[in-house]
């Protein structure tokens, strides 16, 4: 007896007998039976990881040298820290060689407004001849329709590891890299950690390190950077950081606590200065009768304390708005998992302040300043360093004391000098004629 009704699955289709009519339907292919190409598996790996090659060629003669200086973005958000470092770097170095910036941008539009605004903040002078480009419109391929032409007379500042090998895909090998993290650290042990190492190895770069300790942390772990580079320390310009001494000694109803909270930043080990706070209030160490608790970073979720204690959440601040909080801030806890400080800790005692934050390799103490207290990753510990930071802050004597002797840098044009000076011997070999890249 004939079924009335069958179905035979074969690879590509399926065959559907009703009533002894077959019907032939394609099957729909699952995402396990796609097939991709190496070379797109490859481009859409390096464009999710902004590694891909810029659309950039090599056309024209120019006797206007250009740095072309390459970043994710410049939203005023990303510019508080090391993007805007970099940026300091680059403009100072093109207004003391009488050359043309160029910002390259990945993620987000560039504006004239965002670096203008940002200079103008720092007491800075803007690169007159400023040029904007960006690829964030690139395909899931990293293709793009406009391709930015270019002459012979470039040269190229990398600020990230990936922002480093994409000018490498696209056939830039000598370049500068500002490096401001252990940016291996951004990864378990897996192929993007193979591949910043690899950039950190390359003896075609030029490094240029931000702060001491981690210049000395590179030296002992990767001494390429130190044999192909140099370093300079982070500065603390006096008319966005500095205080009074009546501001700081002014009578207040309580005292007020700033603690740095990234949870989507791993390396400031939100969760564990969570549990250090909690259990400071718990303890008593930190009197909640006595302190006020200020949170600010991006995307924070409010949560309740031990006692039912609420802190402030201000969410992601300016830099304008985040400068004027520092000067009504007493202490502040900052963990950065880290050879090195990070600029929140710094910011505060360079403010007038006190910070509590953690030692890590080469990082155990602060030459430039009294008011910055570190302590050992151990809950115990950060206890004890979080009670001697409370008790130095409300020592108010002692805290001007240490703050009218601190020796924070200060100025940028002083300390990036002989950072400058190094740039300029690299030139030379950075550029060749017909536009080719050594």
């Amino acid at each position: 007896m004939n079924k009335v009704f069958s179905i035979k699955k074969e690879q590509t289709h399926r065959v559907i007998n009703i009533l002894g009519i077959k019907f032939k339907i394609r099957r729909k292919q699952s995402k396990n039976d796609e097939i991709i190409t190496y070379k797109n598996l490859k481009l859409k790996t390096q464009r999710k990881s902004n590694t891909d090659k810029l659309n950039i060629t090599f056309t024209n003669q120019s006797s206007q040298t250009t740095l072309n200086f390459v970043t994710d973005s410049i939203l005023p958000k990303y510019l508080l820290g090391g993007v805007g470092t970099a940026l300091i770097l680059a403009s100072q170095f093109c207004i003391k060689n009488n050359m043309r910036l160029r910002i390259i941008t990945r993620n987000n539009e560039p504006s004239r407004q965002y670096y203008e605004d940002f200079m103008n903040l720092m007491h800075e002078n803007c690169v007159q001849d400023v040029q904007y480009y960006t690829d964030c419109r690139r395909d899931y391929l990293g293709r793009i329709k406009d391709k930015l032409e270019l002459s012979n007379n470039e040269l190229f500042f990398a600020t990230s590891w990936w922002s480093a090998q994409a000018l490498k895909n696209s056939g830039v090998n000598k370049f500068y890299y500002i490096i401001q993290e252990v940016e291996p650290f951004f990864y378990n042990y897996c192929d993007r950690h193979l591949m910043c190492s690899q950039i950190l190895s390359d003896e075609n770069i030029c490094f240029i390190v931000n702060h001491k300790n981690l210049w000395n942390y590179f030296q002992h772990n990767y001494p390429n950077i130190t044999n192909h580079g140099i370093y300079f320390n982070p500065c603390f310009p006096k008319h966005l950081y500095g205080n009074s001494v009546d501001n700081i000694s002014k009578e207040k109803d309580k005292y007020k606590l700033f603690f740095y909270a990234r949870e989507a930043n791993s390396r400031n080990l939100y969760y564990t200065g969570l549990e250090i706070l909690n259990t400071a209030i718990e303890k008593q160490i930190l009197d909640i009768n006595k302190w006020e608790i200020y949170f600010a970073g991006a995307e924070l979720k409010k949560l309740e304390l031990a006692k039912g204690y609420r802190p402030k959440f201000l969410g992601q601040l300016s830099w304008g708005d985040y400068a004027k909080f520092l000067k009504e801030i007493d202490c502040s806890f900052s963990l950065m998992y880290t050879p090195h400080p990070s600029y929140p800790p710094l910011d505060v005692v360079a403010s007038g302040a006190v910070a509590v934050t953690n030692s890590f390799d080469y990082k155990t103490d602060c030459e430039w300043s009294e008011n910055m207290l570190f302590g050992d990753l151990i809950t115990e510990k950060m206890l004890e360093k979080l009670n001697e930071g409370l008790k130095l802050s409300r020592n108010l004597e002692k805290r001007i004391e240490n703050y009218q002797s601190q020796t924070i840098p200060s100025d940028w044009g002083k300390e990036l000098s002989n950072v400058i000076t190094f740039m300029e011997q690299q030139v030379p070999q950075f550029l060749v004629e017909k536009g080719l890249i050594l």
